[in-house]
């Protein structure tokens, strides 16, 4: 399936170093498709995640199935080989990563690809690319999540990317139930978020908050 704009409302990113001793990836995401995740994106990198590229293929095909099973995209981050192994749907590459152009070239027929972007010019230049099915700019806010974050846009520097985006921008970075719907409110097509999900003890209430969804009180609405 291709990554649509719909795709990114509540889009999941993990891995078994997100995770705490005892959790499930494979049932976590099972829960946060229940609760109304929209796309998912195996992201097994840093400290913590599994050394075996066995045991991480194997997981991702346990992850795979439960996405298709559930008719959500299944995204991979940053290896293309991976991703081809995978079967995904797709793959995110940032900045310094597999070079976006050879992967538009080589691999746009196979599955959608989204590209990072922390600048104006990074911007810009992803406009001249005409196959990307979206943007992930950020880091919104400071994130614990990424050893390698780019500095804080905030909201105004947010803005500023969305506006000059011809692509569907899905944002990144430090994006939490109490500061979601700011940053809806800058015009992105949806949030990308790790711990929010991984932390929650009410995965539903969680996500409806990320969507904006439920008023000041968390009543949903």
């Amino acid at each position: 399936m291709r990554v649509t704009a719909s795709d990114l409302r509540l889009y999941w990113i993990a891995g078994t170093q997100d995770l705490a001793t005892g959790q499930s990836l494979p049932d976590m995401l099972e829960e946060g498709i229940r609760a109304g995740i929209t796309a998912f994106q195996f992201r097994e990198k840093g400290a913590g995640s599994l050394e075996s590229n066995e045991a991480i293929i194997e997981l991702g095909k346990t992850l795979r199935e439960i996405c298709r099973l559930h008719a959500i995209p299944f995204i991979v981050n940053d290896d293309v080989d991976l991703a081809i192994q995978l079967e995904a749907d797709g793959i995110h590459l940032g900045q310094s990563d597999y070079a976006v152009e050879k992967a538009l070239h080589e691999h746009s027929d196979r599955f959608s690809i989204g590209l990072s972007c922390h600048s104006l010019a990074e911007v810009e230049k992803a406009n001249q690319l005409r196959q990307l099915a979206y943007l992930g700019i950020g880091p919104v806010f400071q994130t614990i999540s990424k050893a390698d974050a780019e500095a804080e846009l905030g909201l105004n520097g947010l803005q500023q990317l969305v506006a000059a985006s011809d692509y569907p921008v899905v944002a990144i970075g430090g994006i939490y139930p109490e500061n979601a719907r700011a940053i809806l409110a800058q015009g992105v097509a949806g949030l990308s978020f790790i711990s929010a999900l991984v932390r929650s003890t009410d995965k539903k209430q969680t996500l409806h908050q990320l969507a904006g969804t439920t008023d000041d009180s968390g009543k949903i609405s």
